[in-house]
């Protein structure tokens, strides 16, 4: 007989004795017919748990952008650095970016001014006051002229004269040095001369043989002397004042050209000002100009129409470079630690280019590879229990948070990435890189009529356990719940203190039919109607 005639044979039998259908163990007793023990069944909690392998990562590393191009002008954050959300972490420069936005709120004024003037009729007093205003703004622009004309010609004379000081000064100075070096040549000379009469003398005294002529040449000698002397005292006054106009004569100079400094700068005050007059009494005449030509000129409702789509562009402009100037303070989207900074200060940036990374290592996860023959045995919300080798006899509470909906392929095997999230006490002891075991929380229940999984036995789909009823064996179908490694809910078919045989192995099979036939019940299950793995008994 084939293995599928003995299931069916069996389903057959099953359905001839109707619900609940069983077959009847006849021992003399539980004990000496060798039956395994008995178990009563009673309430209590079950589980079933999934096993796997993790690892403790980063929960987060965020990529800093500045969401506008740009050059780096300041970093104000080092690597290592803990920041807050908010903080400034780095600055671009604005400087083009001020001049646009100056621009575009000149446009938007002009352009609601505009629609303003559109918008309002014109009156007789309005009028009047155009055209003075226009009047006004003409007579501002020609006394600003003016005045840039005559500051122009009044820094003009004053700046040759002093260049003209300073020439003065420098001749001057050349003047007093020519003067030192005459009185230098001049004092050498007489020095020379004073020296030849010494000499003269001198020999003289040598060579005088009376006494009159020796007592004459002393007196000579004596004179001469002197003479020389005082004639060095007055080489030394005459350079000495000599060389005080010199001194002078420089001080003079210095002062002459810090004179032209200051009139030069002076001077380029007093024209840019007259300068910035000018351009702010054109810009007045050309804002009363076009005040009174718009005021003067006819609204049609086209026109009305096209100047509020000019404002509405303006302000979006302006709006738009008002955005890329806030952008250009790159702030910490959160609080994190300063892991890694890619551009230095002067770096030219693109609006997607990474400027920094943020990470937080409190903000850690648990990622596993669950198979693909488990995905379908667990969902997002599950409780888990975590445990790691570092940290011997402590569990750390964890649950699912996410779960990756692209499977990954490693050698032939499917598996989908599974993300825990760990409590604060145990993301505060992992670290990241660890691995660790992850035991997920698939199924439970409370207060459930639970027996030993051993106590089970199935034909197909259907699970059946052995029922002590006082005398005999009773093969009952149950319906099952949660299965784990150890104990099996029982949904159906039991109630609590049933008594029930801890295996559903051995002992001896009698039909309920007046013929009662005896079927001895071995490790292949009832003798002919064998119960073989993987065609109609399988291991529960």
């Amino acid at each position: 007989m084939k293995t599928w005639q003995k299931i069916l044979l069996v389903v057959i039998i099953l359905a001839l004795l109707g619900g609940g259908a069983y077959w009847i163990f006849r021992p003399k007793s539980a004990s000496t017919q060798g039956q395994s023990p008995l178990y009563k069944v009673q309430q209590g909690s079950i589980s079933k748990e999934l096993s796997l392998s993790g690892n403790v990562a980063l929960k987060t590393q965020i990529n800093v952008t500045p969401g506008v191009s740009g050059k780096v002008a300041s970093i104000n954050v080092s690597v290592g650095d803990e920041v807050k959300e908010g903080q400034e972490l780095l600055k671009l420069d604005t400087s083009d970016l001020d001049s646009q936005i100056q621009d575009a709120q000149w446009s938007l004024e002009s352009a609601q001014l505009r629609l303003k003037q559109l918008q309002e009729p014109l009156s007789d007093y309005d009028r009047e006051n155009l055209e003075i205003s226009l009047e006004k703004a003409k007579m501002e622009l020609e006394a600003a002229q003016a005045n840039l004309e005559q500051v122009t010609e009044t820094c003009s004379i004053s700046e040759k004269l002093a260049k003209d000081s300073v020439a003065q000064a420098q001749s001057d100075l050349e003047d007093a040095q020519a003067n030192l070096e005459l009185v230098k040549e001049n004092a050498e000379r007489a020095l020379t001369t004073a020296q030849k009469e010494v000499d003269k003398a001198q020999k003289q005294l040598d060579n005088a043989t009376t006494e009159a002529e020796k007592e004459a040449a002393q007196e000579a000698l004596d004179a001469a002397k002197e003479k020389l002397e005082s004639q060095k005292l007055t080489n030394d006054q005459q350079i000495a004042s000599a060389q005080k106009q010199v001194s002078s004569a420089q001080n003079a100079l210095s002062k002459a050209q810090l004179s032209l400094k200051q009139t030069e700068m002076s001077n380029q005050n007093s024209l840019k000002n007259a300068q910035n007059q000018l351009t702010s009494a054109e810009y007045s005449l050309k804002l009363a100009q076009l005040q009174y030509e718009q005021k003067m000129s006819s609204t049609s409702t086209v026109d009305l129409r096209l100047q509020q789509i000019q404002v509405e562009q303006a302000q979006t402009k302006l709006n738009q470079l008002l955005v890329q100037k806030a952008a250009s303070s790159v702030v910490a989207p959160s609080a994190g630690t300063v892991s890694a900074i890619n551009v230095k200060v002067g770096d030219s940036v693109g609006a997607n280019t990474t400027l920094l990374v943020l990470t937080n290592a409190s903000a850690l996860e648990v990622t596993s590879n669950v198979p693909e023959v488990n995905i379908g045995e667990i969902k997002p919300g599950m409780e888990a229990r975590v445990t790691a080798d570092a940290y011997p006899g402590q569990t750390f509470n964890a649950t699912l948070s996410s779960i990756d909906p692209v499977a990954t392929e490693t050698q032939g095997v499917v598996s989908y990435t599974a993300h825990f999230s760990l409590n604060e006490e145990a993301a505060k002891t992992l670290k990241p890189g660890m691995t660790v075991q992850v035991k997920v929380v698939v199924a439970q229940a409370q207060n459930a009529l639970i027996i030993p999984r051993t106590a089970l036995s199935s034909i197909g789909n259907r699970y059946l356990v052995k029922v002590w009823d006082g005398s005999a064996f009773v093969v009952k179908q149950v319906e099952v719940g949660i299965l784990n490694d150890t104990m099996a809910e029982i949904k159906n078919g039991l109630q609590q203190g049933d008594q029930i045989a801890m295996s559903f192995e051995g002992g001896t099979v009698q039909s309920s039919s007046s013929q009662n036939r005896q079927f001895p019940v071995g490790p292949g299950g009832l003798e002919g109607i064998p119960f073989e793995p993987g065609a109609g008994r399988r291991s529960p």
